[in-house]
């Protein structure tokens, strides 16, 4: 198997265990499963590249466990995986932007405020908390958070967060996914036969936020 074959594989098995049991994969899990292959290599790339990242954020040890990064979901080999991403990612940017315009500036905003946010935003449609929380979950990828805190001790959910100004700056919040996505090519197998184009805005590395604690934890 090549390397990126097998780097896709790996990112789908975290994304499916976040998703279906909102739980972390173990570093030992991943070795066992694809054994006799360039797994450690393949983690590497995967944490270096941003696709999953360390749970803890701690440094390499035997122990580690990781969760997805949403480019690991635009790389997950279930399509509809990809699109509930996708579409929870489109239903939250919609409502930061409304609340950067319409709350009060303050240290944090809680998982409550965005819940009433998309709620006065969609008053004819009903949304999951599930969904929701995937959605603010991978924003934290999407350059519109300006710090957030995930909730200990599973880091699968975030506890508290801060808007970014970046969002006034975002006409089209539903294409934000795809933009930021253009830049992780080359993690995904060229099309045989056909040119692999460069991302038309390399912006995947510029989508980081930093991390505070919450309060409460």
């Amino acid at each position: 198997m090549k390397n990126h074959l097998l780097e896709r594989e790996i990112a789908s098995d975290v994304v499916k265990r976040f998703v279906n049991l909102r739980e972390s994969t173990s570093r030992r899990a991943l070795l066992i499963k694809f054994i006799n292959q360039p797994t450690v290599e393949a983690i590497t790339n995967l944490v270096n590249g941003r696709i999953v990242r360390r749970k803890g954020n701690t440094g390499a040890t035997v122990d580690e466990e990781y969760l997805p990064h949403a480019a690991a979901f635009e790389l997950c080999d279930d399509p509809q995986v990809r699109e509930q991403a996708k579409h929870a990612a489109a239903v939250v940017l919609h409502a930061l932007q409304q609340m950067f315009i319409g709350e009060p500036k303050r240290d944090g905003y809680s998982f409550g405020d965005l819940s009433r946010h998309v709620s006065e935003l969609y008053p004819n449609r009903t949304f999951e908390d599930e969904t929701l929380e995937l959605g603010l979950y991978l924003a934290t990828d999407l350059n519109v958070l300006m710090g957030f805190g995930f909730l200990q001790p599973g880091e699968t959910e975030i506890a508290t967060f801060q808007i970014a100004e970046s969002v006034t700056n975002m006409p089209s919040p539903e294409n934000r996914w795809d933009r930021v996505m253009a830049d992780i090519e080359q993690f995904a197998a060229p099309s045989p036969g056909l040119p692999h184009e460069p991302p038309e805005i390399a912006q995947w590395d510029k989508a980081t936020c930093f991390s505070f604690v919450h309060p409460n934890e």
